[in-house]
This record gives structure tokens, sequence and C-alpha cells, in this order.
């Protein structure tokens, strides 16, 4: 002990101070908006808490039963105020209590006496700032700081858990305060006390509500749109921004991690050599979970995280050399005899786990349609539901689902299949990935191979099949890397192409849904045996109340896209209306029927949706459609007009509303219909990637369902769906189509 003097009581001015500083600017960091951080500045603030839970991590590895060395023993002693030891700023010089249980409690509550500070800060940007909700900083700000100083306030509640024994190996004294006998006496009890109550208090309901918040992550996510889902994502915002989003649960991991790492030295107190074992062994582990894992949203942090680990675990066997720390016989023995049995059941169950994998493949799928997104995205995704709505118990794959890995999907094809469907369109075969994937299947000889001749297809030549390196396009691509030539490329492709009498024939003449269901009857008729004709649904008219889907009969794409549309949303559509969804598709005819017949079933829809695709604009039938659809939408029973977007549509320009066509089409009341479908061309539109997966697919069909009324002959407000135009009625439009409704009944 040394007398206080005059300046004594300087440091803890001064740390008082440099922390409440520190408190409010880190609250006035981690409240900026998210989404204007620069990847950049969430790389600086990342780095910034590694740094700060390597230096925690030496302060666990000053609570281990080792005595370091320069310079790791003064490295340790600067970064002792992050574990809030707080009597290295003499304490006892204030006119406090010097009184050991006294100290010990105030060491507690310094993390606790850092939100009056936060609640301070906020209150002056709501002050600046109105519209800030204190609420959701206050819950983000005080969760930031607590996890990025959860290990130091662990290690500073179980300080009177963390002992060292006596050169006589009976007494035990704590290595905080050497002088206090661990077990042994009122005053050790006392603090004990004090420490479970403040991990009950602070770090154990901390990680208790972090874990509740990351399991209600993708509920949050999910229903976003609504208030409180929203408040509860903004609130615990500290626990997901910087991660990727599909490792959203790593804060909860690091947060075990750390809780693990202090516990080391309390749980294991009298062997130092098993003490190093146990915490080289937990930050090794570490190191390499960010490389497999990838958690961070910069890449480069996951290597930063990773060596960070590595050098931690260097210190730690340089400072276990540097004291000779011993390990008993008996403890090396048992880690020797675990280590063993583990390594010996780990490859066995391995081996099995590969045995298994390659007996029984999975998952195993009935068919897999290999296709050219180009030319037939929408088209095979619709061939899939057709397939499974005749077949539920059918798998049906398609690489866009989960199109990660070439060789998985290469795979998939060599031992998890059944049937492979090739999708023959003009470009199917020049594609290097259906290239493969054929080659595979034919050699293989246990895939049968079906495939699905359109229109646009023209078989290779034999100068092509000759020179299959100009034929096919490999540019970037080396099918040899996946043990695949270009000499069982052709011969493959040969035999698809001879193979006539297993040829599955499309005509264009016919409507794609009606070609489609046909080819689908063919298919598992191959499987069943039975070859009986598929009935198509056919109705002449809509039904009022409706939902109409309205695409370009002569754009197989989106003739595919909008049965696709029908049936995603067929099953949700049953809990609040029965009149079912039809699709209209239009021949050359009676263009005056057509007009009658498009004015009568929009009139009476509940929704209309117009899929726009490539030749929209040039359509009469559709362009007809948007005007009447508009037009219905400005009565006050109207009904909802929904555009959707493929990826091949181009909105219109001005010329486009001052071309001769709308004129031709609409005559006297092309001013009308202009004004009509720039109004339409107003609403937000639903963008639909056909060449997306299933998934993506789904959440744009339910923004669509958002926008249907769920109750068709009751007054709605005027909003995003229904925009006045000023006229009632449709204006009429001359033509020779007849419009033909096909629909899938409830």
């Amino acid at each position: 002990c040394e007398p206080c003097g005059a300046t004594d009581v300087l440091p803890f001015i001064l740390a008082g101070v440099g922390a409440a500083v520190g408190v409010v600017v880190m609250t006035v960091a981690i409240n900026r908006d998210v989404m204007m951080q620069t990847r950049a500045s969430v790389s600086i603030l990342i780095l910034l808490a590694l740094t700060f839970n390597c230096a925690q991590t030496l302060n666990v590895f000053e609570s281990l039963s080792m005595a370091w060395v320069e310079p790791i023993t003064s490295i340790m002693a600067a970064v002792t105020l992050l574990s809030f030891d707080i009597q290295v700023l003499r304490l006892g010089c204030l006119p406090l209590s010097s009184h050991p249980a006294v100290t010990f409690a105030l060491r507690q509550c310094i993390a606790p006496l850092g939100v009056p500070f936060v609640l301070f800060t906020l209150a002056i940007k709501k002050y600046r700032k109105p519209e800030t909700i204190i609420a959701v900083d206050l819950m983000n700000t005080i969760g930031t700081l607590y996890q990025i100083f959860f290990m130091a306030i662990i290690v500073s509640a179980v300080g009177p858990f963390v002992c060292y024994s006596h050169p006589d190996g009976v007494a035990q004294s704590m290595v905080d305060m050497p002088a206090i006998l661990c077990f042994n006496s009122a005053l050790h009890s006392s603090m004990a006390a004090i420490g479970i109550v403040s991990l009950l208090i602070v770090p154990l309901p901390f990680l208790a509500m972090s874990t509740f918040a990351i399991y209600k992550y993708p509920v949050f996510v999910a229903n976003n749109v609504a208030r409180d889902a929203w408040f509860r994502l903004q609130s615990f915002r500290y626990m997901f921004f910087r991660f990727a989003p599909t490792r959203y649960y790593y804060a909860v991991v690091l947060l075990f991690r750390g809780l693990v790492l202090c516990m080391i030295p309390v749980v294991v107190r009298r062997d130092a050599g098993l003490q190093i074992f146990c915490t080289s062994t937990l930050i090794t582990a570490f190191s390499f979970i960010p490389m497999v894992l990838l958690p961070w949203r910069v890449y480069a942090l996951n290597i930063i995280d990773a060596g960070l680990g590595a050098v931690m675990s260097t210190v730690l066997l340089l400072g276990a050399m540097a004291q000779h720390a011993t390990i008993s016989e008996g403890t090396v023995r048992g880690l020797c005899l675990a280590a063993t049995i583990g390594a010996f059941l780990f490859v066995v169950a391995s081996l099995c786990i590969m045995l298994y994998i390659k007996l029984r493949p999975t998952p195993h799928y009935d068919y897999f349609v290999c296709h050219h997104k180009a030319d037939a995205a929408a088209q095979s995704r619709y061939l899939k539901l057709v397939i499974q709505s005749k077949q539920p118990a059918c798998r049906v794959f398609i690489d866009s689902d989960d199109l990660t890995d070439l060789d998985v999907l290469f795979d998939i094809v060599r031992c998890k299949l059944s049937t492979l469907l090739v999708y023959l369109t003009q470009a199917t075969l020049t594609r290097p990935w259906c290239a493969g994937e054929i080659c595979i299947a034919h050699t293989s000889g246990r895939v049968e191979v079906v495939p699905i001749r359109t229109s646009s297809f023209v078989p290779p030549t034999e100068e092509q099949l000759d020179n299959l390196r100009a034929y096919v396009c490999i540019e970037g691509w080396s099918l040899s890397s996946y043990g695949i030539e270009l000499s069982g490329v052709a011969l493959a492709f040969r035999s698809l192409c001879e193979g006539e009498a297993d040829m599955v024939r499309m005509s264009s003449e016919s409507p794609l849904r009606a070609e489609i269901k046909r080819v689908v009857a063919q298919i598992l008729a191959r499987k069943t045996g039975r070859r009986s004709p598929f009935a198509v649904v056919d109705a002449s008219s809509a039904r009022p109340g409706c939902i109409i889907v309205s695409v370009d009969p002569l754009d197989s794409e989106a003739c595919a896209a909008g049965e696709i549309i029908s049936m995603l949303m067929l099953g949700k559509v049953m809990g609040f209306m029965s009149e079912g969804i039809f699709i209209t598709t239009h021949e050359r005819g009676d263009l005056a029927q057509a007009d009658r017949t498009v004015g009568q079933a929009t009139s009476s829809a509940r929704a209309v949706v117009v899929v726009c695709s490539a030749r929209t604009l040039a359509c009469e039938v559709q362009l007809a459609m948007i005007v009447s659809a508009v037009g219905a939408a400005a009565a006050v029973r109207g009904p909802a007009v929904i555009p959707v977007n493929l990826p091949s549509f181009a909105f219109p320009s001005d010329e486009f509303y001052r071309h001769a066509m709308l004129r031709s089409v609409f005559r006297d009341h092309h001013e009308d219909a202009i004004r009509s479908i720039r109004l339409f061309f107003f609403r937000i539109s639903v963008y639909f990637p056909i060449h997306a997966a299933e998934k993506v697919l789904v959440a744009q069909c339910d923004s669509m369902l958002d926008r249907v009324p769920r109750e068709s002959m009751t007054q709605r407000d005027p909003g995003l769906d229904r925009v006045p135009c000023g006229e009632s009625n449709a204006p009429a439009w001359d033509g020779s189509d007849s419009m033909e409704e096909e629909a899938f009944t409830l």
C-alpha cells in the first residue's frame, strides 16, 4: 500500500469522463442510418469490435493460473480497464469505503451506469430530430454496447470464483484480490453473492433476449410490413446488420463462445495445463469457423477474424512455453484417450455417412427439366408445376431452384434422377450445362432421356456435331474438368436427335396450355403405362368476381408465365373467393366479339392482372384489356388493376403514345385509350423474374395477392390499385379477333 497523494484522484476522474464521452460517441455512431453506411464504415466498426474482443480475451488469459512475462504483462495491464477493473484507478483514495466488497459492487455497476448517458444522448437527438424513436435506438445502443463488452461483464462478475492454489495445495486466493481467501471467509461469500446477482441481472438476461431475437428473426423479416415486427427488427438490428443475411445467427454463436471462454478458469481452477488446453482448443476451433461459414458481411473480415484467433492461440502457447506449464499425467492420459477415440469415431461416422449417400443418394428426383433459360424459363417452370399438380408425389428439379454448384447439378443427373426431360428450343443444345447433363444421362444408362421438341428447335447437322467446340458455347467453360469429353457429347446428341419414336413434339398451332398438358400426359403415361387424353378446362366467359390474367397469346413465355401465376395464386385465393382465376388467350378472328367479351369480363372482375411481355405494346387484345380494365377500375366497385412485367418487357416511351397503331386500333377513342394506357403504367408494377427460383416467384405472387380485394362487390377507396381516368366505360376498338377464356376453376 502507498499513501494517497493530491493527484491520485485524477485517474478516476479522467477515466469517468473518458467513459462518458465514449458512450456518447458510440451512441451517435451506432444509431446512424444503416442503409447509408458504406461497406468501409461497416468494416471499420466490425474491426474495432474484433479488437475489443481480443483485448477481453487477454483479460481471460490473465485469469488463468499462469505467470506471464513481458511484454504480455504490460499489455494485459493496459487493457485491464476493459474488464472494469477499477482498482488500477486507486479507488481507495476517493472519499468512499475501501472495503473490497464495496469496490467489487461498484465494479458491477459500471455497465448499467452507461444507460443514463445513452438516454441523455438520445434525448438530444429526439429534440433535434423529432422522428427519432427513443425506444428503438435505446435497445439498439445498449444491445451493441453489451455485445461488445459481454466478455468483460462476465469476467468481472465471475471474479470471486477465479482462484489459484497456494503452495500448500490446500488454501486458495482470488486472482484479482490475493488477500481474500476463496470459499473460506464471509467477505468472499458476500462477493460471490454479488457476482451471482450481477450475472442474473445483466449478462444472462441479455444472452437469453439475444437468443430469442435470433429465433424470431425469420418472423420479423417475413412480417416486416407490420409495425410490431418492424419495431422489433429495428430494435434488434445490432444482432444482424454486421453479418451476411444467411448467417444472421452468428451473433449468438459469438456470445456463447465468450461465455464458455470466461467460464474455463472458473470450472478448471487447479490444473494450469488443462486450462491452457481447453482455452487453446476453443480459440482454435473458432478460428476455423469464420472461414467455413463466412459470417461477416465483408469477406476480408472473415480472414481477419480467423487470423486474430490464430494470434491469440499463439500467444497462449508462447505463454505456456515461457513458464513451463505442467499438466498431470492422469489428465494427459485421459485427454489422449479421448482424442484417439474421438478421431476413430469421427472417421467411422464419416465413412458410414459417405457409404449411405453412395447407396441411397438423396434427395431423389423423378424428373429433371433441362432447358435454356433465355428461351424457356417460364415454360419449363410451368411444365414442372403441371407435373406436380397431376402427380403431387413427384419431385421435379429445375436448376434455377438450387443452382449453387455445377458439379452438384451434374451429380443430380448422375445418381439422383429417374428421367431427364430435355426441353428442346432453338439454343438448348448450345448451352454447356445442357450438353453436360444430356451426356451424363446418356452415358449412365440408368436415366431415361425424354426429348420435348418445340417448333423452334433445329437439330444440329453432322458438320456441327463433328465440330462441337464451335457449336457449343464453351467460352469460359471447361466440361473436361468435370470428366465430360466432347466426343461423348456428340454421341449423346446423336442418340437424342435420332430417337424420333421417344421424342415428344409440341405444336405451335395449339394454345400453350393444351400442349403442355398433352406433353405431361404423355410423360406420365410412360410411368403408368396408360395413355389417356388430358382434359383441358375451358370457359367461354369469366365469372363475375373472378381474377383475370391477361397475356400475349403469341408469346409462349408470356403464356407460361400467366399459367404459373394462376397456379401459384390458386391455392391461396380459396380462402376468400370461389369465383376462380381465368387466363385470357386470343386467336385471330372476330375483334368485335373480343371487344364485347373484354368489356364484360373486366367490368365484373375482382382484379385484372396484365402480364406485360416483349410484344405487349404491339398486341391489340392486350392493349384493349388494359384500356377496358383501367376504365372499369374508375367505377366505385371496379376491379383492381395489377401490372406485372416480365424481364423481356420494356416500358413505353413517349414515341409509343404517338404511334399510328393506337389511332388505327382505337380510332375515334384513341385519346381516351392513350390516357388509360398512361394511367395503367403509372401504377406500381410487380416484377416477375421467370428465370428465378420458385420461392422468388411465390413471393411475387403473394405481392399480387396483397392487391386483390377480399370482397368483390364492396366499395373500395381509390388507391394504388385504382386510378381515376375520367371515364367509367372503356373506349371501343375495332378488329377481327375472338377471345377465348380459359380458367382454372376452383
